[in-house]
């Protein structure tokens, strides 16, 4: 026993050797006795260890460094011939040891071991801990399932086994193996336990059972609309578990009072909150709308109309309508695309729809075909209508492309529908922020080549009331007509312009109105421009009128003309008018930004006129005072100019020289919040239309009939850099396009927009005797975010792309598994890395998208196989 003499001379010679330490080297020569004597009846298992002895063991694993720990893989509940290596491992480390800092330096490794590894393991009493154990509701027979991988499951007992001390009733799930007679079990007793308990650990996260287990998991949460699943960590963080298992609360094993945690969250019964948060949707939708739809369509649609009407179509399709009307393109046809935007976001289907006091005043014509093949999809096609419409009153006619604004019809559905928690005002303000941003885009200079094909249209489509006044809704034929001879005299006078000047192009007018910036005062105050009112817009929070009054006074005492909406709006007035011409009047407009303010319902509505009049005047025209908030806690288009922030010293003087400095912007757009704008629109304007049905079409098509192995859902494929290559064999070789399946429906205005969606063959690189066929295309929201972080319109960063990437997921998930969404069911997002990634210790190759393919719909197959067999009996 060479070991216990060197403990025993070492200790002899020094006091600074604690009980501890005694005690691991006394139970080491123990376990080494016990081992020679008893060798085969540990390894049958006959004698097992006592917890005391189970405790000690664990001291004596981390009395070794922890490369070693590594290194030789000694990990707590191993068999006994890891005790053996361990036993030689410290006898030589011993051995080697010639003075007492290496004792000490053992002792010390001990205490930190011991105390890392007993605190999570040992839940100490919370004092102010009270819970009760819940009754168990009809048809329960557990208070607890419990579980997580096989490893570990000392772990999972060790939970179970505290929580029966307490007085709860447990089901151990710590595995379950695919395919077997046991699913059944597990399936039941999920639905017969009041919470379910998953022991997360990185091993049981890299497993294919959690998936699944979670997926069971949460699918009866939704269904039961009650909070039943509490997941425990055990070596991750949050950030490390998926965006679905984060949205209910976790705990963390870690914590000293993880047990009265848990305890209090088994008997906690919590309604699960019906409606997904919306988020900010409208940037999303108008950077959608322009990038995924407009950009596509309008560069050409004047030369195709040309074409159109050139081929003799036109008339041709006239005369099949019996639509007398001699065509005069100059006077009643206007080659522009109109975007009718209704401000209660209600779209028609059609326009003969549109305005049932006047049914007879549209007609849809015909169509303008364009094809473009798109994010992995076959070719689509991009029709642009013509109508008819006719004035009510002269009866003349007039034709002109165009449609309802699409994203406004995912306004609307949202408010109406019952998966958002989106109401009538949401939507009213959403909307205008939505017409905002649009106009604010088209208006770009780099836009300026669509904006001459666009005719952007606010439609009131429903009475208004107005400072006590009723405003009448607008009679659209009247309004189309009217817009039609505006843009068509509009036409004919750039026309004239163009053949009286001698030049190729009009002389851009010079800037005017502008007095250089004189000083109005020996303060330094700027003179007010032509059209000026007042030097600055000051806008608060409800509950933070004081402070804004100590400023108001401090700027005008400076010399400052100040607009203070609580002592100058004028009483009886539309509030949205008077904010509006408060910011267009003013030089500068200050945010007092506070947690308040942050929650104003006009927030968002003074942000966005601030951020358009800022970009519209290439000017810094914002200035933001941070009150009682963070940086990092201020919306996107905040953060797009520099903030103040009011506790630091010298904040004052700051904002005096931001209000007498004259700074231009650069040319771009602030993007604003869009991940989510985009999941909603992705949903509303594409998923929802194409994903019901999409199965029966599918086995109504000729490629049921094949043979090949067929998953019968829509994968959307989500790349890590949001490139979406327009074809799959771009992309892989192994993936090809081999037609599609298509419906079509009348929507906003257009009339029977076909929809195909593609199917695909991948075969596995691995295996080319193995062959599979899927629907679905790269995500075609990603695609706007990567034009949007390259194009020069917005002010997207590679950084924000990847930040609103993740957003958009993680609320598309959100989305879908809202039980309300189960129309959608035929779903599967697929995350794919298309690139190598470079993380802290390792590189991440890129993924071979065939492969990746291969394996995910063979899983989904067999789940679907597994699902009908246990429906079968």
């Amino acid at each position: 026993m060479a070991i216990l003499a060197m403990y025993t001379a070492n200790f002899n010679a020094t006091t600074c050797l604690t009980p501890e330490i005694h005690c691991i080297y006394k139970s080491l020569n123990y376990y080494y006795a016990r081992l020679r004597k008893n060798e085969k009846t540990w390894q049958m298992k006959q004698n097992p260890r006592t917890k005391a002895e189970e405790e000690i063991l664990v001291q004596l694993f981390y009395f070794l460094d922890n490369e070693k720990v590594q290194q030789e893989k000694l990990l707590f509940g191993e068999d006994i011939i890891k005790l053996k290596e361990a036993i030689q491992i410290l006898e030589d480390r011993v051995q080697k040891s010639q003075d007492l800092c290496e004792i000490k330096k053992a002792n010390s490794n001990v205490l930190h071991a011991n105390a890392y590894f007993t605190a999570p393991r040992v839940s100490k009493p919370d004092p102010n801990a009270s819970f009760c154990i819940p009754a168990l509701k009809e048809g329960q027979k557990y208070h607890v399932w419990v579980s997580g991988h096989v490893d570990d499951e000392k772990e999972i007992h060790y939970v179970g086994e505290q929580l029966e001390q307490r007085g709860f009733t447990c089901f151990f799930r710590d595995k379950i193996l695919l395919g077997s007679p046991e699913i059944r079990k597990m399936l039941e007793a999920i639905g017969e336990s009041h919470k379910l308990v998953f022991l997360i650990s990185r091993k049981y996260l890299n497993s294919p059972n959690f998936e699944m287990e979670a997926a069971i998991a949460f699918t009866e949460m939704y269904k039961h609309r009650r909070v039943n699943v509490i997941p425990l960590l055990i070596d991750v963080d949050e950030s490390d578990i998926p965006p679905d298992v984060r949205t209910v609360n976790s705990l963390k094993k870690r914590d000293p009072h993880w047990l009265d945690q848990l305890c209090k969250a088994i008997e906690e019964d919590r309604a699960l909150d019906t409606l997904v948060p919306a988020g900010n949707v409208a940037n999303g939708l108008a950077w959608s709308y322009y990038y995924g739809y407009l950009k596509l369509i309008l560069p050409g649609l004047r030369k195709r109309a040309d074409d159109y009407v050139d081929g003799k179509h036109l008339e041709k399709v006239l005369r099949e309508k019996n639509e007398p009307i001699e065509l005069q393109e100059d006077e009643n046809f206007l080659k522009k695309f109109i975007c009718v935007l209704p401000l209660t976001s209600h779209c028609p289907s059609t326009f003969e729809d549109a305005d049932p006091d006047y049914p007879d005043s549209f007609v849809t014509i015909g169509n303008v075909a364009y094809h473009h093949t798109i994010s992995g999809n076959v070719q689509r096609d991009y029709k642009t209508c013509i109508h008819r419409v006719q004035h009510p009153v002269t009866k003349k006619k007039y034709l002109f492309m165009g449609e309802f604004g699409t994203p406004l019809r995912s306004m609307d559905e949202m408010e109406k529908g019952n998966i958002s928690g989106f109401n009538l005002d949401d939507r009213n303000r959403q909307t205008y922020i939505f017409l905002m941003k649009l106009k604010e885009i088209m208006g770009h200079q780099h836009a300026n080549n669509y904006s001459e094909t666009f005719v952007h249209l606010p439609y009131r489509d429903a009475p208004g009331d107005a400072n006590g006044s009723v405003i009448e809704k607008d009679c659209l034929p009247i309004l189309l007509c009217e817009t039609i001879e505006r843009e068509l005299e509009r036409n004919k006078e750039s026309a004239r312009r163009k053949a009286l000047t001698a030049e190729p192009n009009v002389p851009k007018e010079a800037e005017g109105g502008e007095t250089g910036g004189d000083l109005a005062s020996s303060k330094g105050v700027p003179d007010l421009n032509l059209g000026e009112l007042n030097h600055v817009f000051l806008s608060c929070g409800s509950s933070d009128q004081k402070r804004s009054i100590e400023i108001l006074e401090k700027l005008e005492k400076e010399g400052f003309k100040c607009c203070y909406p609580n002592r100058d709006f004028q009483p009886g007035m539309p509030v949205l008018k008077l904010i509006i011409e408060g910011i267009q009047n003013s030089q500068k407009v200050v945010l007092l930004v506070s947690k308040n303010f942050l929650k104003s319902s006009y927030m968002e509505f003074e942000v966005a006129e601030a951020s358009r009049k800022m970009y519209s005047e290439k000017k810094v025209t914002l200035i933001p005072l941070l009150m009682d908030v963070d940086i990092v806690d201020v919306p996107t288009s905040i953060k797009a100019v520099n903030c103040i922030e009011m506790r630091k010293a010298g904040w004052f003087d700051r904002l005096i020289e931001g209000l007498k400095a004259s700074s231009t912007v650069t040319d771009l757009i602030t993007p604003g919040d869009i991940g989510h704008g985009l999941a909603w629109s992705y949903y509303y304007g594409y998923l929802k239309l194409i994903l019901p049905g999409l199965r029966q079409r599918v086995n109504e098509s000729e490629f049921a009939k094949l043979g090949t192995p067929f998953l019968k859902k829509f994968i959307a494929i989500l790349p890590e850099t949001s490139i979406c290559p327009s074809s799959f064999d771009k992309e892989d070789e192994n993936v090809k396009t081999i037609g599609a399946v298509e419906f079509s429906v009348s929507i906003s205005g257009n009339l029977m927009r076909n929809y195909k969606t593609a199917v695909h063959q991948v075969t596995d690189p691995r295996d080319k005797n193995k062959t599979y066929l899927f629907l679905g295309e790269f995500c075609t929201p990603l695609r706007s975010l990567y034009e949007m972080a390259s194009g020069g319109i917005a002010g997207l960063s590679n950084e924000g792309r990847n930040h609103q990437s993740l957003l958009f997921r993680e609320k598309l998930k959100e989305i879908l598994g809202h039980p309300n969404a189960a129309d959608c069911k035929d779903f599967v997002l697929l995350p794919y890395r298309d690139v190598a990634v470079q993380s802290s210790s390792e590189v991440h190759e890129k993924e071979s998208l065939s492969q990746l393919l291969c394996d995910m719909i063979e899983y989904e197959l067999k789940i679907e196989a597994m699902v009908a067999a246990e429906a079968s009996g």
